[in-house]
């Protein structure tokens, strides 16, 4: 299928890219009509479509710069301009705002069918593309009398609206809009048709005769004759409006400050659009001003188990939601109270995509509204399964020894960490599987993959793979695992092995079974500090105490590792890293583990990963592991300290290893080496049968045993403690 993307230096590119799986709880949409937002998505290209130098984009992100440095202090030079270099050749999926028809409907989804035509929203989601799977909570059926073509505006007028709604407004009041692009103009229709005289405003004089058309009241020039607050208080009675929207895009603060001083006492300002908001003090006090943010299409925006789960909000306790907002808008249209026909500039076949977009750029004053159309017309074509691959290359016959490899899961990590390795290690990158077409596209293409694909099956099915490279997320691995052992593949699966101790147990039966290779990204135990330390353990005689610090550094509280059903938390997550390396350093399994865990760090899930776990091991060694997300990171992620036998350690950020008491010195070295190349090494030696596994599925098994029961202590009240 065709898709629009963005490079990292702002060119436009329509993309063949595999068509989308059907989400569970979600619909696959054949596109026929997508709607550009010429403010959101204009910021990501260049001005008049010149590429922006990483020099002068960084210039102008200090926060961009500061991550850069830190990167180049911890990997070096070399790396880290690997990685920026592979940062320049992503492309991004734009759009957000389409309409088509429903050709699958995935489990769970109640309300639509197949042949139902839809209106779609959602960043990432309902993309420049021929084919989109969007979940049940951001999909509104179109209404008889509206066409698709007008449907495709359903996210920018939610987002209208929306902002009207914040406004509080009242039949019979006056209210300002400041910008009179896309969304201003809608919001002008929704206003009028709520019964309110509407005085509208823009630095460009045809936008404000063109908003005439619209049914706004008053026009203003801004620059151009009075100023606003002085046209919004003659046009009151000396009063004022009872309310402004700030529809206007632009970093300055002038347009909020014009509209607190056009409100009348006690007004209201809502920020709809992107301004600046150094905001004087003297005119919010004075008139006891309600100045507030409208987020959005509406409540559940940015609430993933809203949007991506399809939980809804009670009618009777949320009666305006983002998707009941989509399809009160398509309802206005339907009424002819909103008209959008008549925004349109122009529409372009989706090919002509670079055409659009360079429009915009620059002919920006003169266009309104500009749609993509789709081949697809409204014909309701099932999407096939050739239809979720892309071949790339006619890949040969292997060299005699070289270990083929199926990406599934094309994530952050296995982008900046395992592809590069990969290929440093002469292993052959088959193909890549994820869920977002455009990665499994553009990574498959960047390391020379045969095909990409949106169905991991693919994978499992191709002879021509010897291996699984697994880094989806924690709750995908255990039917993912299973059924690449029934198909013979060896897996590198990066940690944790499962979210629980039975799927752990379940995956490791499937395993032994098949007799396949399964191997857990257990990094550290493969750094060279680590393999040292290891050295010197070994032959030390007796028990260890152990002290494993971890200053992980904050997450969003919404981030999907705190989902317990995706995620697991943080100390299933990422701790399992941890315990198992405690039980590589003493080489003795875990009997107990006792936890405890903070409280008041934010939600439930958030004070259990800020937790100390003191583990017993059956040689007599003890460890204990504290996980915290609170500290500062500017003083290293991780400390691991060692006493036994008269001697003592003391591992930095697996880049310095400090020895007293033992035969050999410490090292220092430049750089952090966590051991990711070298552990991918062993599985790939391992797979070509010339070593040995040094992380096997028992291992993963006891890391998540050991993370569980940590949990499970931490959680339980002891009386009188």
């Amino acid at each position: 299928m065709k898709q629009v993307l963005i490079g990292g230096t702002g060119e436009v590119v329509v993309a063949d890219v595999p068509a989308p799986m059907c989400p569970v709880g979600g619909v696959l949409v054949r596109v026929t009509h997508s709607l550009i937002s010429t403010g959101t998505e204009s910021m990501s290209i260049a001005s008049g479509g010149k590429k922006q130098s990483l020099v002068i984009k960084a210039i102008k992100n200090p926060h961009l710069v500061a991550k850069v440095l830190q990167k180049a202090s911890t990997l070096g030079v070399r790396e880290t301009l690997a990685l920026v270099k592979n940062r320049t050749r992503t492309y991004m999926a734009t759009g957000y705002s389409a309409a088509g028809v429903v050709v699958e409907v995935g489990a769970g989804v109640t309300g639509f069918s197949v042949g139902d035509r839809v209106a779609c929203a959602g960043a990432g989601l309902a993309n420049h593309a021929e084919v989109v799977a969007v979940p049940q909570n951001l999909c509104v059926r179109v209404p008889a009398g509206v066409e698709n073509l007008e449907a495709a505006f359903v996210t920018l007028g939610a987002i209208a609206l929306q902002g009207v709604r914040r406004a509080e407004t009242h039949v019979g009041e006056t209210v300002l809009v400041v910008g009179l692009g896309l969304i201003g103009l809608l919001a002008v229709q929704i206003l009028k048709a709520s019964g309110c005289r509407v005085i509208g405003a823009d630095v460009v004089a045809s936008r404000v005769e063109f908003a005439r058309e619209f049914g706004m009241d008053v026009g203003v020039v801004i620059g151009q004759g009075p100023e606003l607050p002085v046209v919004c208080r003659a046009e009151t009675g000396g009063y004022g409006v009872d309310a402004a929207l700030l529809c206007a895009a632009t970093p300055s603060s002038i347009p909020a400050n014009s509209a607190m001083e056009s409100c009348r006492e006690r007004g209201r300002v809502v920020v709809v659009g992107d301004v600046g908001m150094n905001l004087r003090r003297e005119a919010m006090y004075r008139k006891e001003l309600d100045f507030v943010i409208s987020r959005s299409y509406g409540p559940g925006r940015y609430d993933r188990t809203y949007e991506e789960k399809g939980y809804e909000y009670p009618y009777g306790f949320v009666r305006w939601t983002e998707n009941r907002n989509m399809a009160e808008f398509l309802r206005l249209i339907s009424t002819r109270q909103v008209k959008v026909r008549e925004l349109i500039t122009q529409v372009y076949p989706v090919a002509e995509a670079a055409a659009a977009y360079h429009r915009i750029a620059t002919d920006r004053k003169n266009v309104t509204a500009l749609l993509f159309s789709y081949p697809a017309a409204e014909k309701v074509t099932a999407v096939s399964r050739e239809d979720r691959r892309i071949n790339l290359s006619l890949s040969g016959s292997a060299r005699t020894g070289t270990v083929r490899v199926g990406l599934i899961g094309a994530g952050g990590f296995a982008q900046s960490v395992h592809l590069p390795n990969l290929k440093k290690l002469g292993a052959e990158l088959r193909a890549v599987a994820s869920r977002t077409a455009h990665n499994a596209r553009q990574h498959a293409e960047n390391y020379g993959a045969a095909y990409a694909t949106t169905d991991y099956r693919e994978l499992l099915a191709d002879p021509e793979i010897d291996a699984i490279l697994l880094t989806t997320r924690h709750n995908l691995r255990r039917e993912i695992i299973l059924e690449a052992a029934a198909a013979g593949k060896h897996v590198f699966v990066e940690k944790p092995l499962a979210i629980t101790v039975e799927d752990c147990e379940a995956i490791q039966q499937a395993v032994e079974q098949h007799g396949i290779l399964l191997t857990v990204g257990f990094n550290r135990r493969f750094s060279p500090t680590a393999q040292l330390l290891k050295r010197e353990l070994s032959s030390t005689p007796g028990p260890k105490m152990m002290q494993y610090r971890v200053n992980a550094g904050a997450l969003p509280p919404d981030h999907w590792t705190y989902d317990p059903v995706e995620g697991g938390g943080r100390i299933i997550g990422e701790g399992v890293h941890f315990f198992d390396f405690l039980a590589f350093l003493c080489d003795e399994e875990p009997v107990s583990v006792k936890a405890e865990h903070a409280e008041g760090f934010g939600n439930s899930v958030q004070d259990q990963d800020n937790l100390v776990a003191t583990i017993r091991f059956s040689g007599g060694s003890v460890g204990t592991l504290l996980y915290t997300g609170a500290g500062n990171t500017g003083s290293g992620k991780e400390r691991v300290e060692v006493f036994c036998a008269g001697r003592s350690a003391v591992l930095d950020d697996f880049k310095d290893l400090s020895l007293w008491g033992f035969s050999t010195q410490g090292v220092k070295n430049k750089y952090i080496n966590k051991g990711q190349l070298e552990l991918l090494a062993n599985f790939l030696d391992a797979v070509r049968g010339t070593g040995k596994l040094g992380v096997t599925v028992v291992d993963g098994v006891r890391a998540t045993r050991m993370a569980n029961m940590a949990y499970s202590s931490a959680r339980q009240e002891v009386p009188g403690s």
